[in-house]
């Protein structure tokens, strides 16, 4: 069994729930969070059906979360559950400007059981032909905000809402500046 893909998810005031996709090969950037409430829910989608069963607590299914500078927040764990072949692990946002490995049991995956989020608020320009943030928050994080306005959020341009309220505004464009210069590396 296999990890198919994983997504960040966040709220977005009333108009509900929307995920970042994240790059799972291990090749290429890691994908940032963007969005201010930071990494909270991360769903990962496995190639068969996953059970917890096994596990005395279903925590124990995240063996590990550990960041480059904030090394070990597996604390931060706050539920897990599992439905067919869906995992959803909640969690205490981790500090900001880090990067994130996360590792599964052995006990629920085989194979590689490890992927990688970057926590870096603000960082939501473009990286090549797709959305992963670049690792540094810098004015065209900013400017790419504009271009979005007035859009209804979707998993498509989740990341520039970063304020979570269901819209895509000025309110988000406003909340880069402070931020600039911040940036997260992955090993």
């Amino acid at each position: 069994m296999a990890i198919e893909s994983v997504r960040s998810l966040n709220t977005h005031g009333e108009t509900g729930e929307y995920g970042i996709l994240i790059n799972i090969a291990h090749e290429g950037p890691e994908a940032s969070e963007s969005r201010l409430n930071g990494i909270t829910k991360i769903e990962v989608t496995c190639a068969n059906y996953v059970s917890l069963c096994l596990l005395e607590d279903p925590k124990d299914a995240v063996e590990s979360i550990s960041g480059v500078i904030n090394r070990d927040v597996t604390g931060n764990v706050t539920t897990v559950s599992a439905e067919g072949s869906l995992l959803t692990i909640e969690l205490t946002p981790p500090p900001d400007e880090d990067c994130y490995t996360f590792t599964l049991s052995p006990s629920i995956i085989s194979g590689d059981r490890t992927f990688r989020i970057r926590a870096l608020e603000a960082d939501c320009a473009m990286g090549g032909d797709e959305w992963v943030g670049d690792g540094v928050v810098w004015p065209n994080d900013r400017n790419v905000i504009a271009a979005w306005y007035g859009a209804t959020v979707t998993d498509d341009n989740c990341q520039y809402d970063l304020t979570c309220d269901g819209n895509i505004w000025p309110n988000d464009r406003n909340s880069v500046p402070p931020r600039y210069g911040n940036s997260a590396e992955c090993e």
